[in-house]
């Protein structure tokens, strides 16, 4: 029964009036809605604009005002969406609920729109109180179909003017139309409405079809229903961009009725019911869910990924029941996946699967999967990719939108710039998952570490993604078993010695895979390969031989396999032992190796193998053959089986470091992803931990821990450096120390080590050493081994060394051939000349005392040095007759007054620990406290350490040393002294100390620390000097300079030094005083003689005598 809404009475179906009260009877909003299939979203839109406008002409009518609202509407939809539909529903509701008085819309087609323009005001007048309907919006507007002027730009401007009288809707394609609007956001806020269409499901298709086919007074039966079901599903499955949607379920209907003509035309019953055959068109047989699961269990491998799809379906399975039994929301649970795995383990064929499961228990529409990767995702300019995107959500609903590398998405750049057409698309599909939530399902598949940054650095991703999982690489047996099946199912046989062939094939394409092997597509190349190898053989057959079985049976031959070269342990080994020196290292090695070869045996016999961490330390100086190792290591794993590839990758952190956050980690995965199957040597490695816990540094550390335990067995690190760096390295973080267990030192080459490198160097080179360098060589490595410091490059100083000496072999060569013919055995002949000496001169003994004995004064410092050459001389000679020699503590304290010639004794005394062989450069490297200590925690240590370095085979002297002591003891002059303390232990022998200062204050100093005392053994005082030796100094310095002095100005002199030194305090200068005092008397006798010079012309008798009257006194 109709209700009036006046009166209330209740009137007949189809009475237009009330009987009571002769209102009008307006029909129910739903009776309107029975036209339109679907769409629910927007019916409860629609209702709510009714009902808003019911209110307002309420109260219109009560305040007797004309009040109008924005109802201006767009509606964009493909093909067959029922654009037109919802037009006319608008058109019935606005009229039966009053909104509008007309009951017609006054509908323009673009095709027409230009004649309508034609009298513009008139046709719009004609519009007034209704609706303005303009279709196929999109051929009118620029950027659709249209290259012209916008046509419409004249409407607009005429709606700011007419207001809201009359309704505007305009409709069209999606396709330009919502381009336009997109870029024309001022003609988009005209209008308050805009309604989206999707398309139809494969149920609302149903529902059209059928609706259609009642108007020819049809219905269908069980199995006709069914057959029309699964018509619908497939072409929803199969759709391209140009399907009709409602038109093709009316053509459908209409299709079916001409063919229940024809049928009963030809004698079939007229009873107005659809038999399947009526039903035409390709319709494959629906798969029930068990023969799905079937199916899916005849994947090879892949178990933990098959019982989580089975277990994702009986999760929808058991929600659909819930929601059956009214126990939950009806709304669809929303299923997305992230699917993992590397190349050909079958993601693609696990999505199509799921697709499969998903419409058997009717979660989704028709299953179809639509393939997408990014540039089919990300567009090229702005506004370009949410367009992508959607339309891509668009195809997939029903369906699963599978998007290979989907990482690449969202890529960090080394230089952490953002993607943002890549960043664009991630949050377009974000939102259509969560406004599409049940309608489509989004797998999102690539390599797992890949895709785990991915997500990570894309919350609302996380968020909307409730499944993960991850394929395995297929194993060599699955591997063979798909191999296998790619004949089987071609219906060939493959020949027992071609299995085995096979087998051995596969299991060495599985040992030397990496992050791209292909697993199942790897196998399919393998067998193209097979096949096309098998036909040249057939084909070159006689016909005669050509039997049945010889066309289907695969021989050992036909594979594409080459013989291996086997890597030997004991070739490897050769090279280990062939190397110079490393004793314990290659001890080490053999042990290693030895335990490995055992556990291989036990594992073949049935045995427990013992898991070994393999992960190493290498600490040593540079050229110490850190590298080398590596790489025999690497040959070494591999022939042993537990490597498959034995790359050897060097790094250093720069290579693993970036400069942004979150790069670090993906350049540090890089390079692991390439050492796979062999060995990643870092060297370095320390330097990773110098920029603290915030550092990039440490993220890379990280990422290495967490891919060392992650690929367990696939790849081996070795993380290299000096000895002290490596050990506080490891001591930063408790996870290096549990995984790199195995630690093995390269100490530095011996002399004699790096002689036979220089040998075996020139060897290669197939140059002969004369006679005499077999005595020569020794000494100068002995000398060079003992100069070495912490940057001693070991075998790469004996190549510098070595390609030094081919370049003065060269010139010497040159000089001779200037002179003469030079032998050609000469060209091939290293000599002692050949060898770069050290420039620096080294002197004597005698030549050194020499020296010694010229220095003015110093007596009981010259017995104390005589002293201690005359015991290091025999002590030398002692130790070359076999004898026992006793280690001196040779770090010296140097105390007295400034100037009294305690660094003039320090060179002296480099030169002869030099010439001694003690020291084997000699060099004095002086500082004082501010070249020591720093102004920042931690970085004394540093500082003092640089310095000791640079001191490294001849001596430090430390001026003012005493000023490294602070009475507080809290400042960072103790640091210094700690450090020096340390390196004077773990360096003995390497250097030598000399400290100075004022004597009192040196004893303060010492005193003030046990392990300086202990260590600073050998003290020596410097004297002031007398008033004679004072005079003495200043007649040498006059000599030097090849000048005179007379008696008169001797007296004055030795007066006046006299004086200074009975009134001498703790800054008496000494030898300082006197140069001070000469260096005054040059400048008054210059004057003096320059006088003397203008007056009487050219006498230069006075040039170089000093008289009385030049001393400043």
């Amino acid at each position: 029964m109709a209700k009036c809404s006046k009166c209330g009475t209740s009137n007949r179906d189809i009475a237009k009036f009330c009987k009571s009260c002769g209102e009008k009877i307006t029909s129910s909003i739903g009776d309107v809605f029975t036209d339109l299939i679907g769409l629910n979203a927007i019916k409860d839109e629609i209702v709510k604009l009714v009902t808003i406008s019911k209110t307002i002409k309420s109260r219109q009518a009560a305040a007797g005002a004309d009040i109008k609202i924005n109802m201006h509407t767009v509606i964009t939809g493909t093909s067959g969406t029922g654009k037109s539909t919802l037009a006319n529903i608008l058109q019935q509701l606005f009229f039966q609920n009053g909104i509008i008085s007309k009951a017609t819309a006054q509908y323009v087609d673009a095709v027409d729109y230009q004649e309508f323009t034609k009298d513009f005001q008139t046709n719009l007048q004609k519009a007034k109180g209704g609706i303005l309907f303009i279709d196929n919006v999109q051929k009118l507007v620029p950027g659709g179909f249209s290259s012209e002027i916008n046509l419409l730009d004249k409407l607009f401007s005429e709606m700011d003017k007419f207001g809201f009288d009359p309704i505007v809707i305009l409709a069209g394609l999606p396709q330009g139309f919502e381009d336009f609007l997109a870029k024309n956001p001022s003609i988009k806020n005209r209008f308050q409405y805009y309604f989206r269409l999707p398309d139809y499901s494969s149920p609302e298709l149903f529902q059209i079809c059928q609706k259609k086919l009642k108007s020819y007074n049809l219905s269908l039966n069980d199995e006709s229903s069914d057959k029309l079901h699964r018509l619908f599903k497939f072409a929803i499955k199969t759709k391209t961009d140009s399907f009709g949607n409602a038109h093709y379920a009316i053509t459908a209907a209409e299709n079916i009725f001409k063919c229940y003509l024809s049928r009963i035309t030809g004698g079939g019953a007229d009873d107005n019911i659809v038999h399947p055959d009526d039903i035409e068109g390709k319709i494959p047989e629906e798969k029930s869910l068990e023969t799905i699961l079937a199916e899916l269990d005849d994947f090879v491998g892949m178990d933990n990924v098959k019982n989580a799809v089975k277990e994702i379906a009986q999760q929808v399975q058991a929600a659909q029941q819930r929601v059956l039994r009214g126990l939950g929301s009806d709304e669809k649970i929303g299923v997305h996946l992230v699917l993992t795995g590397n190349p050909g383990t079958g993601k693609t064929s696990i999505a199509r699967k799921l697709g499969e499961i998903f419409a058997a228990i009717n979660y989704l529409d028709s299953g179809h999967v639509v393939e997408v990767d990014r540039s089919a995702l990300v567009g090229q300019y702005l506004g370009e990719t949410p367009k992508l995107v959607s339309a891509a959500c668009d195809k997939a609903v029903g369906g699963i939108l599978f998007i290979d590398e989907a990482y690449t998405l969202a890529p960090a750049s080394d230089g952490g710039s953002t993607d943002q057409y890549g960043k664009e698309a991630v949050e377009t599909l974000m939102k259509r998952m969560e406004d599409d939530r049940g309608k489509f399902v989004v797998i999102a598949a690539g390599y797992q570490n890949e895709m785990e940054r991915f997500i990570n650095v894309n919350p609302g991703m996380k968020s909307r993604f409730n499944r993960y999982l991850n394929i395995q690489d297929y194993t060599p047996d699955e591997l063979y078993l798909i191999f296998k099946n790619f004949f089987r199912t071609r219906k060939y046989n493959i020949h027992a010695e071609a299995e085995e062939t096979a087998k051995k094939a596969i299991k060495a394409i599985y040992d030397s895979r990496d992050k791209n092997f292909a697993n199942g597509r790897e196998m399919r190349s393998l067998f193209e390969q097979t096949i096309s190898r098998f036909s040249s053989r057939i084909t070159a057959l006689p016909v005669d031989e050509q039997t049945d079985e010889a066309l289907t049976t695969i021989i050992a031959d036909d594979l594409p396999v080459k013989e291996k070269q086997e890597v030997k342990i004991e070739d490897v080994l050769k090279e280990l032992n062939e190397l110079i020196g490393m004793k314990n290292i290659k001890q080490e090695v053999n042990e290693l190796i030895s335990y490995l070869e055992v556990e291989k045996k036990r594992a073949e016999a049935g045995g427990k193998e013992t898991s070994l961490s393999l992960h190493f330390v290498f600490t040593g100086n540079p050229g110490t053959g850190k590298t080398t190792v590596a790489r025999i290591l690497a040959n070494v794993f591999k022939s042993l089986g537990l490597l498959s590839r034995g790359q050897l990758i060097e790094v250093d952190s720069s290579k693993l470091v970036a400069g942004y956050i979150g790069q670090t980690a993906i350049k540090t995965n890089n390079l692991i992803d390439s050492a796979m199957g062999g060995v990643l040597f870092i060297d370095e490695a320390y330097t990773l931990s110098s920029g603290g816990d915030n550092s990039f540094g440490k993220e890379a550390i990280d990422t290495l821990l967490k891919r060392v335990e992650d690929d367990r067995g696939k790849f081996i690190a070795i993380i290299a450096g000096y000895t002290n760096e490596m050990r506080e390295f490891l001591s930063t973080n408790p996870g290096l120390q549990s995984r790199f267990t195995r630690t093995i030192h390269f100490g530095d080459y011996s002399a004699p080590d790096m002689v036979s490198i220089f040998k075996m160097m020139a060897g290669k080179k197939k140059l002969t050493l004369a006679a005499d360098m077999d005595e020569f060589l020794p000494k100068f490595f002995d000398a060079v081994h003992k100069g070495r410091d912490k940057n001693f490059g070991n075998a790469r100083e004996v190549r510098n060394i070595f390609e030094k000496s081919l370049q003065k072999q060269s010139t010497r060569l040159a000089g001779m051939m200037k002179l003469g013919e030079v032998a050609p055995d000469q060209f091939n002949i290293l000599t002692k000349e050949d060898i770069p000496q050290d420039e620096k001169k080294v002197y004597t003994i005698e030549e050194i005392f020499r020296e010694l004995n010229s220095l003015i004064g110093l007596k009981e410092i010259k017995e104390e040095i005589s002293q201690l050459i005359d015991f290091l001389k025999v002590e030398a000679r002692r130790a070359e007759m076999g004898g026992k020699t006793t280690q001196l503590n040779l770090h010296f304290v140097f105390t007295g007054n400034p100037g009294t010639g305690k660094t003039t004794v320090a060179r002296i005394l480099g030169n002869v620990f030099r010439a001694l062989g003690l020291l084997p450069k000699g060099h004095v490297v002086e500082v004082e406290r501010s070249q020591l200590v720093a102004s920042y925690v931690g970085q004394t240590s540093k500082l003092t350490n640089k310095v000791v370095d640079s001191a490294m085979g001849g001596l430090l002297f430390i001026d003012e040393a005493y000023t490294l002591y602070s009475e507080s003891g809290s400042d960072f002059g103790k640091e210094a002294i700690d450090t020096i303390l340390k390196r004077m232990e773990d360096d003995r022998g390497k250097f030598i100390i000399i400290a100075a200062g004022y004597t009192e204050q040196m004893e303060t100093f010492l005193n003030m620390n046990p392990g300086l005392s202990s260590r600073f053994t050998k003290r020596i005082n410097f004297a002031d000097y007398l008033p004679e030796e004072m005079l003495m100094i200043f007649g040498k310095m006059i000599r030097d300079k090849e000048m005179s002095i007379d008696g008169k100005a001797e007296e004055l002199l030795l007066r006046h030094f006299s004086d200074l030194y009975n009134n001498r305090d703790q800054n008496f200068g000494n030898a300082r005083t006197v140069r001070n005092l000469f260096e005054k008397t040059l400048q008054n006798q210059s004057r003096r003689v320059a006088k003397m010079l203008d007056a009487a012309g050219n006498d230069t008798s006075e040039m170089n005598n000093i008289i009385a009257e030049d001393l400043s006194l």
